[in-house]
């Protein structure tokens, strides 16, 4: 519970709230004191020792609530735990059991084809909680990450056996296939809900440490959807010219690299992302990049954009046709 609440007071400094070491450290003392079975006294007691004022005190409670609304990992598996040993106690020798014993088969399937199919309420959030605890969820800092994380928890949670039991029951037992599809939809929801309160929780920690401006931001995003680009290609697509500060700017922060010059007339720059990049915004490669529809949920596009636009595809491989390669000059800028 220590780490849950360490990681309580990070979201509540992304939410807004001045939350020193001194005060954490009172506030885990008040905890030790209340207890935490009471999460009503628990959230008094967080508005208590850590709002300083009015703003803060209904941020902090925002904060609370979103925040243990997620299950924390081991008390939920260990909730599950019990509940499972319960539910087999009172299946035993009654209605529901003797009903449950002409149900199909599962025993050789996997271990998530098995829970999701006995839809159990308490073991199902255990087992998300606990994937997202392995996947580092709380790490979570762009809307781009979500579909990385959402699939590193699938993954930890054995949805590649799940794969296998669906084709497998396909075959064998079309109507058992057919529920457990549905079970599987059910859960991508629970996951992606779990993400994006989490997204909500530490993503507003990395927006008060880093804040570049709208020039910038607009900058980043047009090379790394167009690279390999120019500097006036660049101000083609925002409609104003882009000052050689913006470029130096992001070059410092490492998320953009000059890639070679345009076989143009001026030989212009040409403009890239880096690895940097990729690392800082949790994407494993280009292709993770947000697509149209993920950039209209997130609004920041119209919702009303013509039928036949297109996200281009951008590309990050060695020099294209053509690019010559930059001299000893272009090297010694970048």
């Amino acid at each position: 519970m220590k780490e849950n609440l360490h990681r309580f007071f990070r979201a509540a400094r992304g939410a807004g709230v001045r939350v020193s070491p001194a005060e954490s450290i009172d506030a885990m003392r008040a905890v030790a004191s209340v207890g935490l079975s009471d999460r009503g006294i628990l959230r008094d007691t967080f508005l208590l020792t850590l709002a300083k004022t009015e703003d803060e005190k209904q941020a902090l409670g925002e904060c609370f609530d979103l925040f243990f609304k997620i299950p924390e990992p081991a008390q939920s598996a260990q909730a599950a735990a019990g509940n499972n040993r319960n539910d087999g106690k009172s299946e035993q020798g009654s209605p529901a059991g003797a009903a449950n014993a002409s149900e199909p088969s599962i025993d050789g399937l996997g271990p998530l084809a098995q829970m999701l199919l006995s839809q159990d309420r308490s073991e199902i959030p255990a087992a998300i909680a606990n994937a997202s605890s392995a996947a580092s969820l709380p790490d979570i800092r762009y809307f781009t990450q979500r579909g990385i994380f959402s699939g590193r928890i699938l993954d930890l949670m054995g949805i590649q056996r799940l794969r296998d039991d669906l084709d497998e029951l396909a075959a064998t037992n079309p109507a058992l296939a057919e529920r457990l599809a549905t079970a599987l939809e059910q859960l991508r929801d629970n996951v992606r809900d779990v993400v994006s309160q989490a997204l909500l929780l530490y993503g507003r920690e990395e927006a008060e440490n880093r804040q570049l401006s709208r020039a910038a931001l607009e900058t980043l995003a047009i090379i790394a959807y167009h690279q390999p680009t120019t500097r006036a290609e660049i101000e083609e697509v925002r409609g104003v010219a882009t000052g050689k500060g913006t470029l130096d700017i992001l070059m410092e922060a490492g998320w953009i690299r000059m890639r070679g010059r345009r076989r143009t007339p001026g030989r212009p720059v040409t403009y890239g992302t880096t690895e940097a990049f990729l690392d800082h915004f949790g994407l494993e490669s280009l292709g993770d990049l947000p697509g149209l529809e993920e950039l209209k949920g997130a609004g920041l596009l119209s919702s009303s954009l013509p039928p036949s636009m297109q996200i281009p595809l951008p590309f990050d491989g060695p020099l294209r046709d053509d690019e010559d390669p930059l001299d000893a000059f272009d090297e010694d800028e970048a």
